[in-house]
């Protein structure tokens, strides 16, 4: 069996998703003399490295789904199915992703309703400090081509869903029941289909979205 990491490294200088969030800083610390040593992370927030997110991180808490209230049951061994775009032409910096894109490289597959669908464009440069600002990103139709599968987690290897022109792409997801599952890493080496995600987070409470670990399973 094959085990595909799909979470990105987090360590200091990781990249920001803008100034309002606080730089990753790990210390490292000694509860006792000589002995008993941990590690303090300052700066650790819910969207530090790969996270899952739920819409209430667009609609707001009140009312909508935080990620304590999903089965954890919902998150372990989900079908899964990756798209993989031309990475020569969809991993340059701010290259747009129309449905068009994604229906072609998808070859006319079908995707089950509640699994997971991922899309890979070969953007691997979660070290680079324009990891951000240079990804590429969903057109309108892109978004609404992948949620009217209805499935469980939508995921990708970009961090920017929205590009520039783009405004309405978030609101558009946030009136779904899909979680987003974002940025990932090993994209490129996920079966197109048969394989299985799983997806943990910290058991936390009242939030929307927390880092996560992706793992992608699948037969040799």
């Amino acid at each position: 069996m094959r085990v595909i990491d799909l979470s990105g490294k987090i360590k200091k200088g990781i990249w920001l998703y803008g100034d309002v969030y606080p730089e990753f800083h790990p210390r490292r610390i000694q509860v006792a003399k000589n002995t008993y040593f941990c590690d303090v992370f300052d700066g650790f927030s819910s969207h530090t490295g790969t996270y899952l997110e739920t819409t209430a991180h667009f609609n707001g808490y009140e009312g909508n789904p935080l990620l304590q209230d999903i089965d954890i049951k919902e998150l372990v061994d989900i079908p899964c199915y990756v798209i993989h775009l031309d990475p020569l032409r969809f991993g340059r910096p701010n290259s747009p992703i129309s449905a068009a894109d994604l229906k072609q490289a998808a070859g006319g597959a079908d995707f089950a309703p509640n699994s997971a669908i991922l899309f890979s464009c070969g953007w691997e440069n979660w070290d680079s400090g324009d990891f951000l600002d240079d990804s590429p990103y969903l057109t309108r139709s892109a978004i609404q081509w992948l949620l009217s599968w209805e499935p469980k987690i939508i995921g990708s290897d970009i961090p920017a869903w929205q590009g520039p022109a783009e405004e309405d792409v978030f609101e558009i997801f946030s009136k779904h029941n899909s979680l987003l599952l974002a940025p990932l890493v090993n994209l490129k080496d996920a079966p197109i289909s048969g394989g299985r995600l799983t997806v943990l987070t910290p058991n936390l409470t009242d939030t929307c979205c927390a880092p996560a670990r992706a793992v992608l399973t699948a037969e040799e």
